[in-house]
Parts: C-alpha cells; structure tokens; sequence
C-alpha cells in the first residue's frame, strides 16, 4: 500500500552539516480511514547517532538516545516485572482463591453480580454470559495487574510481598512515561494534525 506524505518541517540539525526532517503521511486510497503518522529523519550521521526525533505531548521534538534508551529500558523492565508478578506464587494463590470463590457462586448472575461490583467487569449480564466458560478461562482472559489490586480487595487477602511490588511497578509505570526534555530548537507542534 502506498502513502500520500507531505513534508511539514525542515530545518539545519543541531551541528549544521545536516537537516531534521519530518512529513506527515496518510494511506494513499480512497477508503476512510483514521491511519495517519509522521515519518521523521536527521539526515546528519553524527545528530542521527547522539539525537532521536520522538513525538510527546502532541509536538515532535528532537531529545537525545540515550535518554530515549534509558526510557524504552524501563519500560521493558516494567512489562517484565508485570508478567512476571502473574506467576508468583502469591499471585497464583489469590488467583486460586479467586477461582474458588467464583466456582462456589450459585449462577453466573451471581458472579457477574461480584465481579461488576469489585468493578472487575463492566459487561452487561447479556454479554458476560455469551463469554462466561467457567471461572479459570475468565481469569486467564481478564486478570492483569492493573486489575490485580481489586481481586486482592475483593478477598481481602493483602499479602504485603504482593501490594509492595504492585506499589513498585506503579511508580515505574509513572517514571517510563515521564517526559524527555528536548534539545535545541527543533519543537514541531502537531496538535493539529491529530485532528485529521
């Protein structure tokens, strides 16, 4: 498929002895679609080793790689310490729990009654029994960790091993999308574009 790309900003990069490009893209057919995107370049090799063009807080600007690697390291690490969280023992027992105490419902009215009030579902009953095949097959569809703390609230089962790296992860969590600082002058506002 092809791409209708117009070039939006051109500038000298930080040293002179190239440029920073950026052009904005949208499929080339007549279908509608919401697909848009940027394609950015430093054409300098000496810029393109040390700079990185990245878009953040609607602008595209110009921030330095090892601060971008630093901010992809921690979110690897984040999406570890997640998955891994899911296999802890600890987490593999309330799990159980909670598979127990959904098994021992007397419905699948009363168990979508439980999980919609722990806020684990916000199904309508109609959909949540279309997708209902027992409660291990909902947990291994529907548990994560941003929904972990409620399954721990709803079994009142606060083990401090669990909601100390759940606090953890959190403050990573915040800390991978902390904004890079830009560098120079190269700040590409693109708000507009969004709406296109």
């Amino acid at each position: 498929m092809s791409s209708d790309c117009t070039e939006i900003y051109r500038s000298p990069c930080i040293c002179g002895s190239g440029e920073v490009i950026v052009e904005f893209c949208t499929p080339d057919h007549p279908w509608p679609t919401k697909s848009k995107w940027f394609n950015k370049s430093v054409t300098c090799s000496k810029c393109s080793s040390e700079y990185r063009l990245i878009e953040q807080d609607d602008k595209i600007t110009l921030v330095r790689k090892s601060d971008v690697e630093k901010r992809e390291a921690r979110r690897d690490e984040y999406s570890k310490r997640c998955n891994d969280l899911l296999t802890w023992p600890e987490t593999e027992k309330v799990l159980g729990q909670l598979e127990t105490l959904l098994d021992d419902q007397p419905s699948i009215a009363a168990c979508h009654r439980l999980l919609h009030k722990s806020a684990l579902t916000s199904e309508s009953y109609s959909s949540f029994c279309r997708k209902w095949n027992g409660a291990d097959e909902w947990i291994e569809d529907n548990v994560h960790l941003y929904n972990l703390g409620k399954i721990i609230d709803l079994l009142d089962k606060h083990i401090p091993l669990l909601v100390d790296e759940m606090e953890q992860l959190e403050k990573l969590r915040k800390e991978q999308d902390e904004f890079i600082p830009y560098v120079g002058e190269h700040v590409i506002d693109i708000s507009h574009y969004q709406e296109w």
